[in-house]
């Protein structure tokens, strides 16, 4: 069973108790969890009108497998469940940058004069260029 220490307020007792306290630490199975995101992303919605942020979930998840990380030390358990999410989606949205033939042709004609540099900003100007794997 999921218990609070007394008095203790945070993760394990504003939202992981609620859900699991009744359950023994044997009877969490990655179904459970999943069922846990289900109802935590539903009481936010009922809640609030959005769903939790990526972190909030992130963290009372990590905290969850501390505690059965613990429970798997005592021996309690015998091996975790498993705690991906069944279809994650990329949480950080990026960008590239995408220059039109104009203005790529704009930026070769601005650093011509300077060759390290202009082989350098036209290497970091191509859409499919990762700037960190540029040796500069």
């Amino acid at each position: 069973m999921i218990a609070s220490r007394d008095g203790g307020t945070g993760r394990r007792s504003g939202r992981l108790v609620p859900f699991f306290g009744d359950l023994g630490v044997s009877e969490i199975t990655a179904g459970k969890i999943q069922d846990y995101r289900i109802y935590r992303h539903q009481e936010a919605i009922a809640k609030r009108g959005k769903p939790p942020g990526h972190s909030t979930m992130h963290q009372e998840i990590v905290t969850l497998r501390e505690v059965l990380k613990t429970a798997l030390r005592h021996g309690w358990l015998d091996r975790l469940p498993d705690f991906s999410e069944p279809y994650r989606s990329c949480p950080k949205i990026s960008h590239r940058a995408w220059f039109s033939p104009e203005e790529y042709n704009e930026l070769y004609t601005a650093t011509r004069q300077r060759n390290s540099f202009t082989t350098m900003c036209l290497l970091q100007s191509k859409p499919d260029c990762d700037p960190t794997r540029l040796g500069a």
